[in-house]
């Protein structure tokens, strides 16, 4: 499987996963606009609205799991994984962030209750 196939399977698995909370995906990076496979996938994870919930990374991390993610590291405003023994890089914009020394890992448990981010709450 191609690099943009499965970087076109992934983004429409976490269409399904995310939507419900108001986050979407958005493929970008060279897997689309250069030739051959590329050495990792760029996803972007944007909220919709202004006044849409953005994830928390902590919380975020359960959600991506679902879909087959493994090896999630954050490191601000990036979270670098695999699916599929494929390397992709989750940007999120509306995280601020250098890469820190450690990145954060993430156990992927299910968040309990609404998912509290700054003044916004999103229901599960």
């Amino acid at each position: 499987m191609s690099n943009l196939e499965t970087a076109i399977e992934l983004c429409t698995k976490l269409y399904k996963e995310l939507k419900h909370l108001g986050v979407f995906p958005a493929l970008t990076g060279g897997t689309l606009y250069k030739e051959g496979n590329r050495k990792d996938i760029d996803i972007i994870i944007y909220a919709k609205e202004e006044n849409t919930c953005n994830l928390g990374s902590d919380n975020l991390a359960y959600y991506l799991a679902r879909t087959g993610i493994t090896e999630i590291k954050d490191f601000g405003m990036v979270m670098k994984a695999k699916y599929n023994d494929q390397y992709i890089d989750l940007i999120q914009p509306q995280f601020e962030g250098k890469y820190p020394v450690e990145p954060t890992l993430f156990t992927t448990t299910k968040p309990s209750g609404p998912i509290n981010i700054g003044i916004l709450t999103c229901q599960k």
